[in-house]
């Protein structure tokens, strides 16, 4: 049998010293230390980074401030203008879900803000229902509502409220769900009042009065194209047809403008009301030549 010896070979590690290296990269020296920045421009360098983090940070400061100086500062972003036309009755439904019902002959501007809707009613008459979420522990969060009519200011709470101006000096609110706080724009000193329904208050120059008990079926039939009246003089009942359509009448005596009268019209019909009012009343009607109503006592 024959035996077959193996050879070990061992291959022995060059060692390299410091001096090798340096020799094997002479001729390459100069090309290498071409490509290497310079201490000026290392220190350069660290100073341009260091300015840029300095930058960015007063820049991000900077932002925030001024994000938080707009936010106070509360601008107005958009405007909206509703009408109304004489006898004309319009619902508005607002982007945030809240909605407006204008009665006839009724301007509003909508000031849309960043922390607040501002609503104020040149003239007429509106019913807002304002839109809430529907969790409590959000409400703060929530734009305020703000309803500004002559010098009357109504802050909605959470709330159905119905404004009507007769004058930039005599306006009117009515609480017909939930809460709402009127003041005076003009009498800073005096605490706003809260009203809960059916309350309502009226503000006649710099005087605020308040009603604990309102008839809302009163205030509100004007929804559905009526008018209703509990015990009014027939001279306010005649001013509040006016509103709707053109009426012209003429009372002969004291005695007719003060009668009482109670029902529900509607509001386009002023003609059939005056010829009612002998049936319901003691007064006379009729149409002159010119065709203005003459009213007086049977």
């Amino acid at each position: 049998m024959k035996h077959f010896s193996t050879k070990t070979h061992h291959l022995k590690r060059k060692d390299y010293d410091l001096s090798d290296v340096q020799e094997a990269i002479a001729p390459f020296e100069d090309t290498l230390l071409a490509q290497l920045p310079s201490k000026e421009e290392i220190i350069a360098r660290a100073r341009q980074r260091r300015l840029k983090k300095h930058i960015g940070s007063s820049a991000l400061l900077l932002c925030m401030a001024l994000s938080g100086y707009i936010y106070w500062l509360n601008p107005v972003y958009q405007t909206q203008y509703l009408s109304t036309e004489l006898g004309q009755n319009q619902r508005v439904d607002l982007a945030d879900g809240s909605r407006i019902q204008l009665n006839t002959s009724t301007q509003i501007i909508v000031n849309y803000r960043l922390r607040s809707k501002e609503i104020r009613l040149q003239q007429g008459e509106a019913t807002f229902t304002v839109k809430h979420y529907p969790w409590q522990f959000l409400r703060p969060l929530e734009r305020r509502f703000v309803v500004t009519s002559g010098n009357m200011q109504v802050e909605d709470i959470g709330t159905v409220f119905n404004v009507q101006q007769y004058s930039p000096q005599h306006s009117k609110v009515t609480v017909l769900q939930g809460h709402v706080r009127v003041s005076l724009l003009d009498r800073p000193d005096l605490p706003a009042l809260d009203l809960y329904a059916p309350q309502s208050a009226e503000q006649i120059h710099q005087q605020l009065t308040y009603r604990l008990d309102t008839d809302i079926e009163v205030e509100t039939a004007w929804h559905s194209g009526n008018i209703q009246f509990k015990a009014l003089p027939l001279s306010q009942a005649i001013t509040e047809f006016q509103r709707y359509q053109p009426l012209n009448v003429k009372f002969n005596d004291y005695a007719s403008q003060n009668i009482r009268i109670s029902g529900r019209f509607k509001v386009d019909n002023a003609d059939q009301f005056m010829q009612l009012l002998p049936q319901i009343t003691t007064v006379q009607t009729y149409k002159d030549q010119t065709g203005q109503w003459i009213v007086k006592a049977k």
